[in-house]
């Protein structure tokens, strides 16, 4: 384990009553991100095996942890994903949120690739369809997909999914940053999401079941 990342989890330990979404931890965030990429080179499948290998620390030879002993591990690893999360973590329960880490931990690269193309593939759909009556076949097939994607991602879990309904209902007070992120992650400019976001909550509002 190299020095900058000894630091780095003494530096999280020591912030741990910091508020996650807040400046100090965000910049401890943005160095944890850092240090990943530059160990992994971007490389998904190298993520992967970091994040086994983080999973797996208990493990890890006795020389290896020495070097940071005295570092509370779940305590620092529970905090740097809050914070990573940012301003999302404060929708959901402290059990919804162990649940949705889990979750993370259980995916794979190839999953999680395949879970952002469906939401991309849906969002595009969904702009096609911009200006259409929200009763529609097509706008109420929409609302369907929506239902489905809302379930993939909660892992069926109830409390979870209503975590990420709150944030959703909560969207216009989401952070700038925050909103240009989702939208160039789904590939529509920020007006455009604001637009299909709204067409979306209206055809989810009269979505027969």
């Amino acid at each position: 384990m190299s020095r900058a990342w000894s630091q780095l989890f003494r530096d999280v330990q020591a912030a741990l009553g910091e508020d996650p979404a807040g400046e100090k931890a965000q910049a401890l965030a943005a160095r944890w991100r850092e240090l990943s990429e530059r160990a992994t080179g971007g490389d998904a499948e190298i993520k992967a095996g970091t994040i086994k290998a983080w999973a797996d620390r208990k493990n890890w030879p006795a020389c290896r942890q020495q070097r940071t002993a005295g570092v509370d591990y779940e305590k620092i690893g529970e905090f740097i994903g809050k914070a990573m999360a940012g301003p999302i973590v404060k929708y959901f329960s402290e059990e919804a949120w162990a649940k949705l880490v889990e979750l993370g931990r259980q995916s794979t690269p190839q999953s999680r690739e395949r879970s952002a193309q469906a939401r991309t593939d849906f969002f595009k759909d969904l702009e096609s369809a911009l200006g259409e009556n929200p009763r529609n076949k097509r706008a109420q097939a929409l609302a369907a997909r929506w239902d489905k994607l809302q379930e993939s991602d909660s892992g069926g879990h109830a409390d979870v999914r209503a975590g990420w309904e709150r944030a959703w209902a909560d969207r216009r007070n989401w952070p700038d940053e925050l909103k240009l992120k989702l939208a160039s992650s789904l590939k529509l400019s920020p007006e455009t999401f604001d637009q299909v976001a709204d067409f979306l909550e209206k055809i989810v509002a009269v979505y027969d079941v």
